[in-house]
């Protein structure tokens, strides 16, 4: 009850105040100013670029920017709380009455913290009225992003309600309070006069370092867990200032040493639990493309290191946060992570002995092995990691000569992506060699629009027949008859027509390019998170007598239909027509495998995989949905790495909208200018008023 007295009495003396509704007006001010400024850049930069990110573009520097005027504007909140009270001699009055401390404490404190809502709840309705002209809004990063904001206001509030209580000076209590900020605000930017190991203590204690990720849409405990220590830290100091009040006046050391031993130990305690939190931290990932996890495959890779990985990072100052970012996500799955970043201008002569000629160099050290990367990625980590613990070759073995898609052209990202995952690249025409290497080998046919001949159909059926692997992908209405022969011995048909459907599609896209949402249990469909796209795609049979070694692979939706004749490109809509098309599920996907062929070198029989589509990993394709995990999960099933199936990190594409110029102009009059004016005319009403009673 004495807690909501002190509370009530509090938040009324703020709204009979007119300096409080002149921070107000200064808050919605800058609030609505630096929104309006940002949303401008941002949206101009989009412009410019035709895409944009509008988390870590629009979001991230608007919240920095309420940091920032939280900073200067706290101070003017909490000057008064006890120095004010102390000076005019109320705050003994009020202690003379039958209420504790910790309750006059909690009142003022809950006081400012409505106030801090208040003020945050108007800007929250800045980012709803963005979201209604955007049309999308995207609400887990901002309920980051403000639960950020809060928590940074907050531990400022109880900073500030600490200094009060030392002295009796507003103006000096707001001094002080503003220099502590900026002393937060600067602790770790030297980096080059601090060195690695002090910056690396500094960051554990900075509040704005501690802040960056939950404004960027990523949640992590130990970040949460160290703003309520450090306020519940801030509040116990300024209750034992509260308590200790007459006892400091007392000469005995006895009292003034326990004062100080309770300090300590509430320091101790704080320190330990800190500790604790930052070495058992879980993160949780709200951002939209996920940009701060990392993806399913390179989690799995990292949990199975068995030893040590260390990285030395040479950087300039500006890359520091980043590069830190990168190595702690990492650090996350194995203990194995180990980093060392080293600024180039504070050690020229250790960057030197390395040949560390430009920023970004990495030394990566694998046991006895070691390696250069120009700069640190996913990727590019990753790709180290596999080549060192597949130390045998992989190879992937193209076909050309029937025009088949090149690797250099449709399949560029294709190779790239293949390359990633430690795999040699390599392409032959098979009129041109006289077998084709078996060993640790996939020989792929992508989308060949003319026939085999009978020799490279012989080289085809000898490479199967002694263990070898194959991934054929073809198109419709496309006659291969040689080919069709081939496949027909291993019981897999080409079927003919091509696939429809109207429903299972992405929103606006072709009837021809339908989803693929079925895949055949186990780790194939356990290792993808969304269906994968064909784009014109035929369906595939399993001819009679293969049901004991050709399976299903992936098949299309129940909607879909199978359109036997051509497609003529100009004919508009296509509909289902009863009698002629065939409605239902259709296999687009097959595995057969040859038990009676057996690796001699590997022990293992030949394999052949069978698309009816050759497009859903050309360059275009490839990064939508899990067109890429398809292909690759299935690549490293065919070479037996069966550790390496999982997700991989995929592109994002970021809603956008424009902006005209006439909503850019009613941004800037209801936020920069409506809105700060009714804090003053509420201000001035409440003034007159007041000024009339007397």
């Amino acid at each position: 009850m004495n807690i909501h007295t002190i509370f009530y009495k509090e938040l009324r003396s703020n709204f009979v105040s007119p300096v409080f509704y002149v921070v107000l007006t200064i808050f919605f001010i800058l609030s609505g100013y630096f929104f309006y400024t940002d949303l401008a850049l941002y949206n101009n930069w989009t412009n410019i670029q035709g895409f944009g990110n509008p988390v870590e573009g629009f979001f991230y520097y608007y919240f920095n920017d309420l940091r920032f005027i939280l900073m200067m504007l706290v101070p003017l909140i909490t000057m008064r709380l006890f120095a004010e009270e102390k000076r005019t001699g109320t705050f003994e009055l009020l202690t003379s009455y039958p209420v504790k401390n910790s309750e006059i404490l909690a009142g003022k404190y809950f006081a400012c913290m409505a106030v801090l809502i208040f003020m945050l709840a108007v800007t929250l309705i800045y980012f709803l009225f963005i979201g209604y002209l955007w049309g999308f809004f995207l609400l887990p990063a901002m309920f980051t992003g403000y639960l950020g904001i809060l928590l940074i206001g907050l531990s400022l509030i109880g900073c500030g309600l600490l200094i009060s209580s030392l002295t009796e000076n507003q103006a000096v209590a707001a001094m002080i309070t503003f220099g502590v900020f900026i002393l937060f605000w600067f602790l770790t930017w030297n980096e080059m006069m601090a060195g690695e190991k002090v910056i690396k203590v500094l960051n554990r204690f900075s509040l704005y370092d501690r802040i960056e990720y939950l404004f960027k849409g990523v949640i992590e405990s130990k970040n949460i867990i160290f703003f309520l220590l450090f306020i519940l830290f801030s509040l116990c100091l300024t209750l034992t200032c509260l308590n200790s009040r007459n006892l400091w006046k007392k000469k005995s050391r006895w009292i003034r040493g326990g004062l100080s031993a309770k300090i300590l130990l509430l320091l101790v305690v704080v320190v330990f639990l800190e500790n604790i939190s930052f070495h058992h931290n879980i993160r949780i990932d709200l951002s939209p493309a996920q940009s701060y996890s990392l993806a399913a495959q390179t989690a799995k890779i990292l949990k199975e290191l068995n030893k040590d990985i260390r990285f030395t990072v040479f950087y300039k100052q500006d890359q520091r946060i980043k590069l830190e970012e990168f190595f702690d996500k990492l650090s996350l799955y194995s203990s194995h992570v180990k980093y060392s970043l080293i600024d180039l201008d504070s050690n020229p002569a250790r960057a030197g002995l390395q040949n560390a000629a430009y920023s970004g160099k990495t030394i990566v050290e694998f046991g006895d092995k070691k390696d250069i990367l120009s700069y640190p990625t996913e990727e590019r980590i990753i790709s180290l990691i596999i080549k060192h613990l597949k130390e045998g070759k992989r190879n992937f073995i193209f076909t050309a000569g029937h025009g088949e898609n090149s690797l250099n052209a449709e399949y560029l990202s294709l190779k790239n992506a293949l390359q990633v995952e430690g795999w040699q690249i390599e392409e032959i025409t098979l009129s041109l060699v006289k077998t084709i290497p078996i060993k640790n080998s996939i020989l792929v046919i992508g989308g060949p629009k003319t026939d085999f001949t009978g020799k490279e159909i012989e080289q085809l059926d000898e490479f199967i027949k002694k263990g070898g692997k194959l991934i054929l992908m073809t198109e419709p209405f496309i006659k291969l008859p040689n080919l069709e022969a081939f496949l027909e011995k291993f019981k897999i048909g080409l079927g003919n027509g091509i696939i429809a459907d109207d429903e299972s599609r992405l929103m606006g896209g072709d009837w021809l390019s339908p989803l693929i949402p079925h895949f055949a249990d186990g780790f194939v469909a356990d290792s993808l998170k969304y269906p994968a796209i064909f784009p014109t795609a035929r369906t595939l049979e399993i001819k009679e007598g293969g049901k004991n070694s050709v399976s299903i692979l992936a098949k299309s939706s129940e909607q879909s239909w199978i359109i036997k004749d051509g497609i003529n490109p100009g004919q508009g809509e296509i509909n289902f027509r009863n009698g002629i098309d065939i409605r239902g599920q259709a296999p687009v996907a097959l595995t057969a495998t040859i038990q009676k062929s057996i690796d001699n070198q590997t022990g293992s029989s030949g394999v052949i995989l069978c698309f009816g589509d050759a497009d859903f990993v050309k360059d275009r394709y490839i990064e939508i949905m899990s067109n890429k995990d398809l292909f690759l999960n299935m690549a490293n099933w065919l070479a037996g790495d069966l550790d390496l199936i999982s997700t991989r990190p995929q592109k994002y594409e970021f809603p956008y909208h424009y902006l005209s110029q006439k909503q850019g102009y009613l941004i800037f009059w209801l936020l920069v200018v409506a809105v700060p004016i009714i804090p003053v005319i509420t201000g001035t009403g409440v003034y007159i008023y007041r000024r009339w009673r007397g």
